[in-house]
């Protein structure tokens, strides 16, 4: 398969993705992975097993990904949420430290932040998740949303005292 043809069904594939067309996506990474099984097949399957919610499978691509290029911070991103959707908290924080190391955001300060709190590191905790909403109250805000939409995380109320604290 040339580059121009890869290139076609990875876009084809991030297309379908961002619709939440599942399915879709799926066929069109079963044709690349019939001719070429490269890193970024292997990235997209990793993501479609995230949004299909099979979290051990997208833990194993990311691994054979890293153990490919373990400087890679959208693997490692996607590594730490599947993670964190399975409770492998301080996993998941190694994860998404390897993100901040490389590129800091809002979302990676926002996932270490609720890391620290389930290690009951309020303290440490709290001083992410601020970080956070400072730089980018949107996407704070999206990320709490999408926590219990994604995952079906809930704060308790603890988290939610930590997070009324921030917020007045």
């Amino acid at each position: 398969m040339t580059d121009e043809f890869e290139d076609y069904y990875l876009f084809k594939i991030e297309q379908n993705i961002s619709e939440k067309k599942i399915q879709k996506a799926e066929e069109f990474l079963s044709i690349i992975e019939k001719n070429n099984n490269s890193s970024l097949a292997t990235y997209e399957k990793a993501k479609i097993s995230y949004l299909k919610k099979d979290f051990e499978t997208c833990i194993a691509l990311c691994r054979q990904l890293l153990g490919r290029n373990k400087y890679n911070p959208l693997v490692w991103n996607l590594y730490g949420h599947a993670l964190f959707a399975l409770g492998m908290i301080s996993e998941a924080l190694e994860a998404f430290t390897h993100v901040e190391d490389a590129i800091e955001t809002p979302r990676s300060k926002f996932m270490i932040g609720l890391c620290y709190f389930f290690l009951n590191s309020k303290e440490v905790a709290l001083s992410y998740l601020r970080e956070s909403l400072e730089m980018d109250k949107k996407t704070f805000t999206r990320m709490l949303l999408n926590l219990n939409k994604e995952i079906g995380f809930m704060p308790d109320d603890k988290l939610l005292a930590i997070l009324e604290d921030i917020l007045l």
